[in-house]
């Protein structure tokens, strides 16, 4: 089971979208197969690679954010609620 926070990252919760919009992941399919196109043999090999390891290095980095939004949230949440100082 994914933990809630992998759910908003991935945008798999209802009335969250966190997916590019048509035009924008239309833009960067278009600029990567034009790329492509320029390339041959082990050249295309080597660019998806790359393109797949900075596809995994962002989702990182998107779930590293959004683990540290939460926790930085539930802990002013608990601030808020702590009620000893007054």
């Amino acid at each position: 089971m994914k933990s809630i926070i992998e759910q908003l990252c991935k945008g798999e919760v209802e009335y969250v979208s966190l997916k590019l919009p048509k035009d924008r992941l239309e833009k960067e399919m278009s600029y990567y197969d034009k790329i492509k196109a320029l390339m041959t043999g082990e050249n295309t090999v080597l660019f998806d690679e790359y393109a797949d390891t900075v596809a995994l290095n962002y989702e990182f980095l998107i779930l590293r954010a959004y683990t540290l939004a939460f926790k930085t949230g539930f802990q002013l949440g608990l601030e808020m609620a702590d009620t000893e100082e007054l």
